[in-house]
């Protein structure tokens, strides 16, 4: 819609977002803040633990009947080895040179922090906020190791002249001890992106006093009805919400010197009216229903000012 007329702020006012615009800019600004991402040194002793208890433990002889796989246990989990697997880590040379191969790759690796690999592909960021003993930094989401990097460095890490069934039992020993060390931080990222929602500004528009708010016959935009509302709220807490004296006397003093004049010519030349009931019901009446009429047609018909119905009162009054 175009604006009848130029506004210009009387006042000074503010406007401020509505619980709809603060939520949105919150969940906006929220999502800025990058994912925490911990190094969990819980998993870290957790994997070392569960590798050296497999290799305290007491060797296998030999391979269970049949061929079967044996189960070498743990107080936390079970490692499946194959019949040739577990004849090879039968031999205490053998058991006592995989046994330091796998804590030294576990060590080395785990300690530069892997994660789990599906909770890489889940993460919708492309970097994240990385905490550990060092000062936090923000990292490539790819630059970080997963299980399937763990798994391609344990190609490499079995022990000098294992061979295959060496190696290979290196590779399922390595698998089989994983925690991973780099976890999401829920929590942490959470009341980071509640203290970023809670600095959200609630004040949309500050406008100063004079500033125009928009010119006659220029089209309302979104910004403008805006401001113009606030203008509303503004004069309305200024003045006629009740609180001030000038929100009655105002208009009762204007409204007393327009119609001053037609009581004073009753005085002077029809002093009988003020005696007579019906008339002055009949104009009270009147002059109601040209305040009524003249409402209306203003809102109907703005900037049509030959439609409002004073001068047909002034021609009846006159005519009676």
């Amino acid at each position: 819609e175009a604006a009848s007329r130029t506004i210009v702020a009387p006042i000074p006012f503010i406007v401020r977002k509505s619980d709809e615009e603060i939520a949105r800019e919150g969940d906006t600004r929220a999502l800025a803040i990058r994912p925490v991402y911990r190094f969990s040194s819980s998993g870290y002793a957790a994997a070392l633990s569960a590798a050296r208890e497999f290799f305290d433990r007491t060797p296998p002889s030999a391979a269970g009947p049949d061929g079967a796989a044996y189960s070498a246990g743990t107080t936390s989990d079970t490692v499946e080895l194959t019949p040739d697997e577990a004849r090879y880590l039968a031999d205490p040379a053998r058991r006592r040179a995989m046994g330091n191969a796998v804590m030294v790759f576990l060590t080395r690796t785990l300690a530069r922090g892997v994660a789990d690999a599906g909770a890489m592909r889940a993460e919708r960021a492309g970097r994240i906020a990385l905490v550990s003993d060092k000062p936090e930094r923000l990292v490539s989401r790819d630059s970080v190791l997963t299980f399937t990097d763990f798994m391609r460095e344990a190609e490499n890490g079995a022990p000098a002249g294992a061979g295959p069934v060496g190696e290979r039992t290196f590779r399922r020993l390595a698998a089989a001890f994983f925690f991973p060390t780099i976890v999401p931080d829920a929590d942490e990222t959470a009341r980071r992106r509640e203290r970023f929602r809670l600095t959200v500004d609630s004040i949309k528009y500050a406008v100063p006093v004079g500033e125009r708010i928009v010119a006659a016959r220029e089209l309302v935009s979104s910004e403008v009805r805006d401001k113009l509302l606030g203008l509303r709220d503004a004069l309305l807490l200024a003045g006629t919400n009740g609180t001030s004296a000038a929100s009655f006397v105002g208009p009762f003093l204007y409204d007393a010197l327009v119609l001053a004049p037609f009581w004073l010519l009753l005085t002077f030349y029809r002093r009988e009216t003020y005696a007579r009931l019906r008339e002055m019901g009949f104009f009270a009446g009147l002059f109601g229903a040209v305040v009524l009429l003249t409402h209306g047609i203003a809102d109907l018909f703005p900037g049509r000012p030959e439609l409002l119905p004073i001068p047909a009162a002034a021609i009846l009054v006159a005519m009676l």
